[in-house]
């Protein structure tokens, strides 16, 4: 479980360029690094993304997920993006999902982050309407 606070650890808005490109840094997934953080620097960066609702680097890092398709620590933080700025993209995970020549794997990834921005949305729409009710309720 990530439990990483990148906002608390100071990465902002300003940041997001430099994140985006060790994020889609293919060389990282080679490195014979002995140090743990620099090899897991795309996860992290990626997850920085997440927390900033990055967008910007969106398309990359959805094509990035076939060049990474044996590191289940990548897959994770992908999705993890996914779900933290796919509401903003629907349409482009859907396409990929719907595009049979993409790996089976990365199409179920995709769709388990559809699967939980659904599922946010429905709940956000379902607090909506609480807090109108509530705030009818109040002003009588």
């Amino acid at each position: 479980e990530y439990s990483t606070d990148y906002l608390q650890l100071g990465f902002n808005i300003d940041d997001i360029e430099q994140l985006s490109i060790i994020a889609i840094d293919k060389d990282f997934k080679y490195s014979n690094s002995k140090d743990e953080l620099e090899a897991y620097a795309p996860c992290h960066a990626i997850l920085a993304l997440a927390q900033l609702k990055a967008i910007e680097p969106f398309e990359q890092i959805l094509s990035q997920i076939e060049v990474f398709n044996e590191d289940d620590y990548y897959r994770e933080s992908a999705s993890r993006y996914f779900e933290q700025v796919g509401d903003q993209k629907v349409t482009q995970l859907i396409e990929f999902f719907l595009n049979e020549e993409k790996n089976i794997y990365d199409r179920m990834l995709v769709t388990e982050a559809l699967g939980y921005i659904a599922k946010e949305h429905i709940q956000t729409k379902e607090q909506e309407k609480i807090n109108l009710k509530e705030k009818k309720a109040y002003k009588n």
